[in-house]
């Protein structure tokens, strides 16, 4: 994919092709280098993890499955150190909330 072709943005979730399992979300892009930033959260075997790295943008693919409640809480914290509130309130409302019995 070249750069000019990018139709990923930042907070959307991905898998890391040819290495199946791991995912995370885009934090940011360059098109001057033709890669996303990505956090990773998750491994093969389901572990998570927080390490970040720039990945080529033709090295990922929008993961396609719904998110874990814990894929949201990260996705929150990372909102609180960007001050993006908007994004933060809309996580927060995919939240499942606790019945009250």
């Amino acid at each position: 994919m070249e750069a000019k072709d990018r139709i990923l943005n930042e907070g959307d979730w991905i898998n890391l092709k040819g290495n199946i399992g791991f995912s995370g979300y885009i934090e940011e892009d360059s098109l001057v280098r033709g890669q996303y930033y990505v956090r990773f959260t998750r491994t093969p075997i389901e572990t998570e993890i927080n390490s970040k790295m720039w990945v080529d943008f033709n090295r990922v693919a929008l993961y396609e499955i719904s998110l874990e409640e814990d894929d949201l809480y990260s996705m929150m914290d990372f909102t609180l150190d960007t001050g993006d509130r908007q994004w933060f309130d809309e996580l927060q409302g995919r939240v499942p909330q606790e019945l009250p019995f």
